[in-house]
């Protein structure tokens, strides 16, 4: 089953041009794409495969993009590989631009 290839869609509207290797998080699978069109150049996405593969690509998720908020002053400029857990959460690097700090490691649950 494709999870997402080069050329399809990605939730803001673009188009998926690169990956990152992918990793689980629980039964998720969850990359880091580079993205062209009118979305953010780039961000991670959590498939989430329901069974059996099929010929149906999985509905996908937004994590987070290039340009989002961070932290108060700060928006995410670019990630790292994500790595996740049994449980579904998602651990990755970014850096940011703005005020503040220019790094972080950020976990979503």
């Amino acid at each position: 089953m494709a999870m997402a290839g080069t050329g399809e869609s990605e939730p803001g509207g673009g188009r998926f041009t690169s990956f990152s290797a992918p990793t689980f998080a629980g039964r998720d699978v969850v990359f880091r794409a580079t993205v062209v069109g009118p979305s953010a150049p780039g961000g991670i996405y959590r498939a989430m495969p329901s069974g059996p593969c099929t010929q149906v690509p999985p509905p996908l998720a937004t994590v987070v993009t290039v340009g989002m908020p961070a932290t108060p002053g700060n928006t995410f400029l670019g990630f790292g590989v994500p790595s996740g857990n049994r449980h579904g959460a998602v651990a990755f690097t970014a850096d940011l631009t703005g005020a503040g700090p220019t790094a972080a490691v950020v976990l979503d649950q």
